[in-house]
């Protein structure tokens, strides 16, 4: 049965009783499955129905299974990461794999002949990882399982680093570009009001009152809607 399961998503040395995302081929001879992050092409087969055996993954991978998938408490294991856990006989350690909120590499250590298995899950390289002392002690290892659907030359990306410094410059010239919009109509909206006034004074000055108290009581109202949503006290 055990032979159904890919072999890159068994853990070597454990006899099919350990696999990794590995939960459209859930059988009974499988004793710990593990969840390296929550996307779909990795936690297919999870569902609110899921009762084939203990999920084991990052304490916010299990909120996002609880949330996503409907996989009820009893059957999720938050470990966490950068601690020792035994699991069905094996010694796995979480670490972070700079990839999505949660998202871990396993190092499998097995009982025994103390062989070890690195499982990067979706990992994104960033050379701080090889200053990690865990990691580090997975030099020459057995076995790594690593994705390779990007490393093919022809694709080219930014480095991490790149990318974020464009979203945050990006952001900020949308954010000016809304505060000059703003400014230009508070302009606009005042040169009408003063024109009004010079042409009609007292109307204009019982409208600018009334205004004035109409934009207050909505100002003190959307200020009040947002603690009350935050928790805050008025």
């Amino acid at each position: 049965m055990a032979a159904t399961v890919p072999s890159h998503k068994v853990i070597p040395g454990t006899g099919g009783t350990i696999v990794v995302d590995a939960f459209r081929y859930a059988h009974p001879g499988i004793k710990a499955y593990f969840l390296t992050h929550a996307h779909s092409d990795h936690y297919t087969g999870l569902s609110e129905s899921w009762s084939a055996g203990p999920v084991y993954c990052s304490p916010v991978t299990a909120r996002l299974a609880a949330h996503l998938c409907g996989v009820a408490p009893a059957w999720l294991h938050p470990l966490q990461l950068g601690t020792p856990h035994v699991v069905a006989g094996v010694e796995v350690t979480l670490v972070d794999a700079n990839h999505c909120p949660g998202a871990v590499q396993l190092l499998f250590r097995l009982p025994g002949s103390g062989s070890r298995y690195l499982h990067c899950g979706d990992m994104r390289f960033s050379p701080a990882m090889t200053r990690c002392p865990l990691l580090a002690g997975w030099r020459g290892c057995e076995g790594v399982f690593a994705d390779t659907t990007y490393c093919h030359p022809r694709h080219a990306f930014p480095t991490q680093e790149e990318a974020v410094d464009y979203v945050v410059r990006s952001l900020g010239a949308m954010l000016a570009e809304d505060r000059e919009e703003g400014q230009q109509a508070a302009a606009e909206e005042d040169e009408g009001r003063q024109q009004q006034q010079q042409q009609h004074p007292e109307a204009s000055a019982a409208d600018t009152t009334k205004g004035s108290t109409a934009a207050g009581a909505e100002r003190t109202a959307a200020v009040q809607a947002a603690r009350a949503a935050c928790g805050l006290a008025l």
